[in-house]
């Protein structure tokens, strides 16, 4: 895939999620049916790309992505 970012792909579902280690992982449903980049920096922590844009951290421990604030849930308004 050209223009991504990271040593791995993945493409999330519908949902906006993808499978990680036997279990699943919210995304963005922006990315529903587009590739993201993942990069390991670290044992278990995974920086994850759109194209050359940055969306956060995957931290295993946790199965969730932390965005640039160490914020791992959103709040919905």
């Amino acid at each position: 895939m050209s223009g991504c970012f990271g040593s791995l792909t993945a493409k999330p579902a519908d949902s906006g999620g993808i499978r990680w280690n036997r279990g699943w992982v919210n995304v963005s449903t922006v990315c529903i049916g587009e590739y993201v980049g993942l990069e390991e920096i670290d044992n278990g922590i995974w920086n994850v790309y759109f194209g050359p844009l940055k969306l956060g951290r995957l931290l295993e421990r946790h199965m969730k992505i932390e965005d640039a604030f160490g914020r791992l849930s959103r709040h919905h308004a």
